[in-house]
C-alpha cells in the first residue's frame, strides 16, 4: 500500500505532525513529522549591459531564477536603480522555475539626444518577488556615447616655422554631449 500526500501551495511552511492508522488486520500505526519547506529561489545573470546610448543591439542580459527549496511558484522580476532615461522590461515578465530554473531576457533600453540617458556606470538591481520570498542580483550597465572625428592637416609638409592648419570633421555621432 503507498499513501501520497499532497501539499497545496497554501500550506504555510512548517513541521507538521501526522500519523498514519492501519484498520486492517495487523492494526498498525506509523507516527512522522511532514516537513514542508518554503518557496526559496536565488537569481542570476549571464552578463553585465554595455550600451551606446539609443542603441537598440547589445543591451540585453539573461535573468535565471533557480530554484532552491520548497513549493515552485511563479517569480516576476523588476529592476531598480535605473538612471534617467532608460528602461527595463523582461521577457516573459515573470517565470515558474518548476523542479530546476527558468529564464527571462532583461532588456533596457536608453536614450539618446536632448535627455539622454546619461553615460558612464550604474548599478541596477534586478528583484524577483514570489508571494513572501524576495531574490535580488545587482546588474552593471554602462552607457556611452559614439563619436568619431576625422582630423586632416593642410599642408602636409611644412618647413620649420610654418604653420599647419587642422581641420575636424565629425562623420558620425550617437549619444548627446556631456
Amino acid at each position: 500500500v503507498t499513501l501520497t500526500l499532497t501539499v497545496e501551495e497554501s500550506v504555510p511552511a512548517g513541521v507538521y505532525p501526522l500519523t498514519v492508522t492501519d484498520n486492517g488486520p495487523g492494526n498498525q500505526i506509523v507516527a512522522f513529522n511532514l516537513t514542508v519547506s518554503a518557496f526559496g529561489f536565488s537569481l542570476s545573470k549571464n552578463t553585465d549591459i554595455s550600451v551606446t546610448q539609443g542603441a537598440t543591439t547589445n543591451n540585453t542580459s539573461i535573468i535565471t531564477v533557480t530554484r532552491t527549496g520548497g513549493t515552485s511558484q511563479p517569480v516576476t522580476l523588476s529592476a531598480s536603480g535605473l538612471p534617467p532615461g532608460a528602461f527595463a522590461s523582461f521577457n516573459p515578465a515573470s517565470c515558474n522555475p518548476g523542479t530546476t530554473s527558468c529564464t527571462s531576457t532583461m532588456t533596457v533600453t536608453t536614450t539618446s539626444g536632448i535627455g539622454a540617458t546619461p553615460t558612464g556606470l550604474h548599478t541596477l538591481m534586478v528583484t524577483g518577488t514570489a508571494g513572501a520570498s524576495t531574490a535580488t542580483v545587482s546588474l552593471g550597465l554602462t552607457v556611452s556615447s559614439s563619436l568619431n572625428v576625422l582630423l586632416t592637416a593642410s599642408p602636409t609638409n611644412i618647413i620649420q616655422g610654418g604653420q599647419v592648419i587642422l581641420s575636424a570633421n565629425i562623420t558620425s555621432y550617437t549619444g548627446s554631449p556631456q
